[in-house]
């Protein structure tokens, strides 16, 4: 199941930068975007991709990351799936990725995830 998710995740995130809609910006000036036309339902859960565009470098020479998500709107809870860093600020320079191996864990209230949240379950 997990392959097909993350060959699901492969398709998606092959889109043009202009799908992409600005959901939040940090303190820092951080950006992170999401294509709200490329969220797929499975099952009970909505798999979809966040980027984020770092002002300026991480100590690791990273300036973007990609994150996919499954989320569960009904048990109002997430999981991060994998992680992709780019040395570059338009996620096409793949430096390395991880999988978290993320066993889910519920939204809480006030995070950006809540807010993500709002924008993946309408």
């Amino acid at each position: 199941m997990r392959k097909k998710i993350v060959l699901i995740f492969l398709l998606l995130c092959n889109t043009a930068t202009a799908d992409w809609s600005k959901w939040l910006e940090s303190p820092e000036g951080d950006a992170s975007f999401i294509n709200t036309n490329k969220i797929k339902l499975v099952g009970d859960s909505l798999l979809f991709v966040v980027r984020k565009r770092l002002s300026t470098a991480n100590d690791a020479g990273e300036q973007s990351i990609e994150t996919q998500y499954e989320m569960n709107c009904h048990s109002r809870s997430y999981k991060i799936l994998q992680v992709y860093f780019y040395e570059d600020k338009n996620w096409s320079k793949l430096k390395h990725s991880f999988d978290p191996k993320d066993k889910g864990r519920l939204i809480r209230p006030d995070t950006a995830t809540e807010i993500l949240a709002g924008i993946v379950c309408k």
